[in-house]
């Protein structure tokens, strides 16, 4: 039965739950698996909210998303933040209040390096490239 009469959302508005900070159906390196659980593991120390999805990857709310890119012998780790997605009416930035939603958003995701800087890793690249989006690149050094 649709919320509203004549209207139904989207499955994936309504799927429940079934992860966190993480799509699962990615093909990951062994060396990518254990960094990314890695960066999970420190941003579930510091209390930091993860992106949950649906079982089609869908993200239904806010927080952090870690993913692995391997580049030769080096494997960096992803680390965004994630915004729901909306279709085209359901979309956030329509309404007046999303710029200063979209502030709060980046002023707690801008202190998520400085977590992975305190423990070793390497912040390699900032990008901010459209106005839900701030990611970074990072690294673990190699053990000595």
């Amino acid at each position: 039965m649709p919320l509203v009469p004549g209207i139904s959302l989207p499955d994936y508005l309504t799927a429940p739950i079934t992860h966190h900070g993480l799509h699962p159906a990615v093909d990951r390196t062994p060396r990518g698996r254990w960094l990314t659980a890695r960066a999970l593991a420190i941003l579930a120390r510091h209390n930091v909210v993860l992106a949950a999805y649906t079982a089609t990857d869908h993200c239904v709310s806010q927080g952090a998303h870690v993913d692995s890119q391997d580049l030769g012998e080096e494997t960096n780790v992803i680390l965004d933040l994630e915004l729901p997605h909306f279709d085209h009416q359901l979309n956030p930035r329509t309404h007046p209040g999303y710029p200063a939603l979209r502030a709060s958003r980046v002023a707690e995701a801008c202190r998520w390096p400085q977590l992975f800087v305190s423990e070793g890793w390497q912040v390699r690249a900032v990008h901010d490239t459209t106005p839900g989006h701030l990611g970074y690149v990072l690294t673990r050094p190699s053990p000595r």
